[in-house]
């Protein structure tokens, strides 16, 4: 069971040609996606009313797409405006069209009702052309069922047996526990790891206290803010949100088949900043597998327990 109301990622805008045609699926949907002359997105079935021929090896005509199987022409709505030899065209003669818009360097459809698609309800992230900012991106395939990245990314207590290298995550991470909050369309799950060694930036900063601190919204979109303070600073903010610059980090994921997941995701580090880190990542789901991008945004520092698995689904 999939969650249809909702915007899912299905690609980085520079993967989309001016002129290309951009195959993919979401939640087990065939879709082609391509660039208007008006810079607008047309996203369309991939699959043509009349005999099953995939759209995403059509030919363009303009904003409009010709079935290269018997011909007939389909415009960014999904309407059919010519059959050739056939001059009366069935009002039926139509593809399904989906809401399609551009934010946030991401290209994001909308699967449900296209009458309750609302641009407001894209989770707000940084984009990979943010000033101030030096940004890289990335894509992970996932063979596994989606909810099991949903699991990953909700319990960060596995960050310490996952990444002890990678992030420089100690076990502290598995023994601390979050404060977990509802949102309208999510979670946030919060915490302070104290008096820890830097796994960034340079060595002799000392012990620092790290705040991390993310939104995790449907469809599997999580919005990570993260700081790395003095040690000490947990005890003066009380626990609470520190007001130093931070970092960010965000990642979509979208199902696009029953057993396959995407994620997306990007990274970028702010030119002359303190300490402030984004990751965004975002994906959509296919066959079961698990589809993402990311992107993640990291500056250098500057010199000066987890709830269980049950609990954390009661939450959800």
């Amino acid at each position: 069971m999939y969650i249809k109301n909702c915007w899912y990622t299905v690609a980085w805008n520079y993967e989309l040609e001016d002129e290309g045609l951009f195959k993919t699926s979401v939640l087990n949907e065939p879709m082609v996606i391509y660039r208007s002359a008006d810079g607008g997105y047309a996203a369309l079935e991939d699959r043509c009313c009349h005999r099953g021929a995939p759209l995403s090896k059509a030919r363009r005509e303009g904003d409009d797409l010709r079935c290269m199987y018997h011909g007939l022409k389909f415009n960014p709505s999904g309407r059919c405006v010519e059959i050739p030899g056939q001059p009366k065209i069935p009002d039926n003669t139509c593809v399904r069209s989906y809401p399609v818009v551009e934010k946030h360097s991401w290209i994001w459809v909308w699967m449900g009702d296209p009458a309750k698609a609302d641009v407001a309800l894209i989770p707000r992230a940084m984009a990979l052309d943010t000033p101030g900012f030096k940004s890289r991106s990335g894509f992970i395939e996932y063979d596994t069922d989606y909810q099991e990245v949903n699991d990953n990314l909700l319990d960060f207590s596995h960050l310490a047996y996952v990444h002890p290298t990678s992030f420089g995550a100690s076990e502290d991470w598995a023994y601390t526990r979050p404060k977990i909050e509802r949102l309208d369309r999510g979670l946030r799950v919060s915490r302070y790891v104290r008096n820890q060694d830097p796994a960034f930036g340079d060595k002799d900063t000392g012990k620092l206290d790290l705040w991390s601190s993310y939104d995790y919204q449907v469809p599997g979109v999580m919005l990570l803010h993260s700081h790395a303070l003095l040690a000490g600073s947990a005890d003066i903010n009380n626990d609470g949100l520190p007001t130093s610059r931070k970092r960010q980090a965000s990642s979509p994921n979208t199902v696009a088949k029953p057993s396959r997941h995407w994620q997306m995701g990007a990274a970028a580090t702010p030119f002359q900043s303190s300490c402030r880190t984004s990751l965004t990542m975002s994906g959509w789901m296919s066959s079961g597998k698990v589809h993402a991008k990311h992107s993640m945004r990291t500056a250098r520092l500057s010199r000066r327990s987890t709830k269980s698995n049950s609990e954390l689904r009661t939450a959800r």
